[in-house]
């Protein structure tokens, strides 16, 4: 029973694999290629025209105008809460993690926090 179920799975792989192998080749239509677009004379890495600064009030909606303005006046106590999480995250951490010097000893002498 064994040997047949070799035999099918070394079938049925080699004709996935033939199968594969056929459906990758593709021939391209005659007559629908695309032209090749033209390029500009020269190229230039300057910028134009500059967005203003309060450009989202080019929408004229007030919804919009009113969620941007209490984001502009809450952007710092976001900051300020990102970075008070992170401090705490860090604390988090046990001593051993943040110095290699307890590393060395504690792979010595067993573990610091028993």
């Amino acid at each position: 029973m064994k040997r047949n179920f070799t035999i099918y799975t070394g079938f049925f792989f080699s004709v996935g694999l033939l199968l594969l192998i056929l459906c990758s080749f593709t021939v391209a239509p005659q007559g629908h290629l695309v032209a090749p677009v033209p390029l500009p004379a020269a190229h230039s890495d300057s910028v134009t025209t500059l967005l203003p600064d309060k450009w989202w009030q080019a929408f004229e909606d007030a919804t919009l105008d009113t969620l941007i303005e209490e984001g502009l006046a809450n952007i710092f106590s976001i900051r300020t809460a990102r970075d008070r999480l992170r401090q705490a995250e860090h604390g988090r951490e046990p001593i051993c993690c943040r110095t290699s010097i307890i590393w060395g000893w504690r792979s010595k002498h067993g573990s610091l926090l028993n």
